[in-house]
């Protein structure tokens, strides 16, 4: 909500946060598409020598 990428308002002397259920929903479901579009692979770490990729292709 700070970086902007889910619209939102500051309300009160405690600072919650509000945010729209609408808003809410399709950041939501901009974030599915996202992670159902990543790679397998994009999640190996690379200074595991145990998963690496070079690794998984020998």
């Amino acid at each position: 909500m700070r970086a902007g990428d889910l619209p939102a308002i500051k309300i009160g002397g405690r600072g919650q946060w509000r945010v729209e259920n609408r808003e809410l929903d399709q950041w939501l479901q901009a974030h599915y598409r996202k992670t159902r579009s990543v790679d397998e692979d994009a999640f190996v770490p690379d200074d595991d020598p145990d998963t690496s990729r070079d690794h998984h292709r020998r």
